[in-house]
């Protein structure tokens, strides 16, 4: 039977105590400064940028909602729900979300956004719902 091949190891460095806490504080201290997914800050992500981004493609974007952002370090994180004709086909509703998210990442770059597509069929009720009531295209108006 062969033996297994062994390997050395390089020596270890010996420290002392005063040495080890030195290098723990620089340590921590680093870890201190990072930015990570656990670093959440309580400040949103500006709801107006994203409103302009989605006014832009109101042609074919209905409406939204269930908008959420967040920051976590310098990375920002937006998800809505995009309300679209549910007549559009699914190629013309991806080419749409496609658009949306560029003008978002063109104005807050490195965004992650999500962006979850529903029918406009009246279930949902957004922030351009009663600007579409008073326009006269509501649920119970005839939609072009």
């Amino acid at each position: 039977m062969d033996k297994p091949a062994t390997m050395l190891l390089p020596p270890r460095e010996v420290l002392s105590d005063a040495e080890r806490l030195v290098r723990a504080r620089a340590f921590a201290d680093e870890m201190a400064s990072r930015r990570t997914v656990r670093d959440f800050s309580p400040q949103q992500v500006p709801r107006a940028i994203i409103e302009a981004c989605l006014s832009e493609h109101r042609g074919g974007a209905r409406g939204y909602h269930h908008l959420r952002t967040r920051k976590a370090g310098r990375q920002r994180y937006i998800d809505f729900h995009l309300l679209v004709d549910p007549q559009q086909s699914v190629a013309e509703a991806h080419d749409l979300c496609d658009a949306v998210e560029e003008a978002i990442c063109a104005r807050l770059p490195g965004a992650v956004v999500t962006i979850h597509l529903e029918p406009d069929d009246g279930r949902y009720r957004g922030p351009w719902h009663e600007e579409r009531v008073e326009m006269g295209r509501g649920e119970d108006a005839a939609r072009p």
